[in-house]
Parts: C-alpha cells; sequence; structure tokens
C-alpha cells in the first residue's frame, strides 16, 4: 500500500481538520494578523474565502477574516455595537491599507468563542457560521493551546452540520453535486449575490479537501448516509423525511434572511466604506453594476436599504 494511502485509511476528521488550520496563510496575510494581534480582546485569528482558495496574490482580492474574542466590549468599546453583537453576531469591520506598494482590503467579522461554538452545529439559526466553516480555513492564531483545541473541535461540528444538514436534501449523487448542493442551499438561506454556480466553484477550488471531508464526515454519520467506491453519495434518510425536511427549509428562510437583514443593518455602523465594498461585491459576483451616490453614502444605513432593494430588484440578490 503506498504510503499516502495507509495516511488517509487513518486520518481522522479531527487530524484533517487540525492539520489543514496549521498550515500556512498566503503570506499577504502576515501583515494584517500582526495588526490583528496587537488590538485589545483577540483572543483568535481565522482566515477563509476567497483568499485563501486563491493562492496567488490577486489586486481585487478582499481578505475575509474571523476575529473571536470573549467579550465584544473588549475589542470595541461601546454599549451599543456590542449589544448588537450579543443579539445578532458578528459585527463586521472593513479596513484598507497600502502594504509595501500594493493597496491591500479585508473584511473582518468579530464574535465570541462561545458564539462560534455556538453556531457551528447546524442547531443554529442561520448557517452562517458551519457553511463558511466547513471548507478550509487557517487559524493564524490564537491565545492559548487550549483555545486552538476548542477550535478545531468547532471546526470538526461544521464539517459534521453541513453533511448532516446536506444528507436531508438529496437522494444518490456525485461527491461535487453534493458540495453545490448543499451549499447552494446555504446561499438560500442568505443574502446573497453568488451566482448558481458558486457552490460548483468553490468544490472545483477545493477538490481534495472537499472529498476527504465527505469520505470522513460520512463515517460519522453512518446511520443516515454512505459513500460508495465510485465516489457517489447515498443518504439513507427516508423520502419522507426529506421532503418534511424541506418543506421546513422554506418555511424557515424568510425568518433567516431577516436576521441576515437586521445584520446588514447592524454592519452600516461598523462598517466603513461598506456600501462601496457592497457594491464592488455585487458586481463582481453577478456582473451586475448597483449605482449608489454621495447621499447614502453620508446615511450608510439608509443607503444599504436603498442598495438592498436596488440588488433585490435587478435581481442580483436571492
Amino acid at each position: 500500500m503506498h504510503p499516502g494511502e495507509a495516511q488517509r485509511k487513518l486520518e481522522t476528521l479531527e487530524t484533517l481538520v487540525t492539520r489543514e488550520t496549521a498550515a500556512l496563510a498566503p503570506h499577504p496575510t502576515t501583515h494584517w494578523v500582526n495588526r490583528f494581534r496587537a488590538m485589545p480582546g483577540v483572543a483568535a485569528v481565522l482566515f477563509y474565502g476567497s483568499g485563501l482558495r486563491d493562492q496567488a496574490h490577486d489586486p481585487d482580492v478582499v481578505y475575509d477574516f474571523y476575529l473571536l474574542v470573549h467579550r465584544y466590549r473588549d475589542y470595541a468599546p461601546g454599549w451599543f455595537l456590542a449589544a448588537g453583537g450579543s443579539l445578532v453576531p458578528p459585527n463586521v469591520y472593513y479596513f484598507e491599507e497600502t502594504v509595501g506598494s500594493n493597496r491591500q482590503r479585508c473584511k473582518v467579522a468579530v464574535l465570541t468563542v462561545s458564539q462560534f461554538c455556538l453556531h457551528a452545529d447546524d442547531k443554529a439559526l442561520t448557517p452562517h457560521i458551519w457553511a463558511r466553516f466547513c471548507q478550509p480555513c487557517r487559524i493564524l492564531f490564537t491565545e492559548s493551546v487550549e483555545l486552538r483545541t476548542t477550535l478545531n473541535e468547532a471546526l470538526v461540528n461544521c464539517v459534521v452540520a453541513f453533511h448532516r444538514q446536506t444528507l436531508h436534501q438529496v437522494d444518490s449523487c456525485s461527491i461535487g453535486d453534493f458540495w453545490s448542493t448543499g451549499l447552494r442551499s446555504t446561499y438560500a438561506d442568505e443574502i446573497r449575490s453568488e451566482k448558481r454556480t458558486r457552490g460548483r466553484s468553490i468544490y472545483t477550488a477545493n477538490v481534495e479537501a472537499c472529498r476527504a471531508r465527505t469520505r470522513l464526515a460520512l463515517l460519522r454519520l453512518p446511520e443516515i448516509g454512505r459513500l460508495d467506491d465510485l465516489g457517489i453519495v447515498s443518504s439513507k434518510i427516508p423520502p419522507d423525511r426529506r421532503n418534511a425536511y424541506r418543506r421546513r427549509l422554506r418555511l424557515m428562510r424568510p425568518v433567516k434572511k431577516a436576521v441576515v437583514v437586521l445584520r446588514l443593518l447592524k454592519a452600516g455602523f461598523s462598517f466603513r466604506g461598506g456600501l462601496d465594498y457592497a457594491r464592488w461585491k455585487v458586481e463582481r459576483h453577478s456582473g451586475i453594476r448597483v449605482e449608489i451616490n454621495d447621499f447614502q453614502r453620508r446615511h450608510p444605513v439608509l443607503g444599504g436599504i436603498v442598495l438592498f432593494l436596488k440588488a433585490v430588484r435587478l435581481g442580483t440578490l436571492r
């Protein structure tokens, strides 16, 4: 047996996630990690998203970070955002800086360690944590070894949650179709500008990581799913239960989207340049440009509502 094959057979979901999160991240993130570590209250820095998938530096990339804190007020004093983060996490911030000869941008979501661990489970109302972190990520800093262990356990839960939820939506399909279906479903639970092919492109960029996750996660869920030798995922959940799940999903989606709207409104108070970022992201993912004016920039909450309604009318958000 080839040594690599033997290692894969012995690997568990825990060892896979632990190995991945400890791997090196793209060099441009070094500047941001050093800055975040110096910020008050930051207990951990996680990196994920397109900046990780595209290891080559893209001048248009916006790096995505999660900063975990123990209390919101340790990071940013002030009762409003602390209360808002506690009720509707996370709080979102945006930074742009010139590093060397390049202009770097990043989006930062701040939430507490306990919130991150709680929302890593698919019992959470919205999938905003487990849907993002079922994919590969890096833990770039933790204040302790114990916290790193806790976060790796939460990331394992994210992978299991994604597979458990997706097994309620498929009958029998390839691993690629499985991931496309699962990710597309989570996008429908939020308000996203991604094209319908976005889930497939994420899978294509992480084929080996996604296949390994599915193989190992289904070993944890033998009562509801299986993976055969041809790479076909089959759900063992009876059709009537899957249909009932889909009905509940459709009924709950307006509630989940309402929570996302509250997050977007709250971001207007912390996200400097947020309207321009939102317009850029909508245009990048949908190809449709939505205009904003100076009045909207001066009043970001009201401007965000107007931008949201324009984007919905043009069909760029779902």
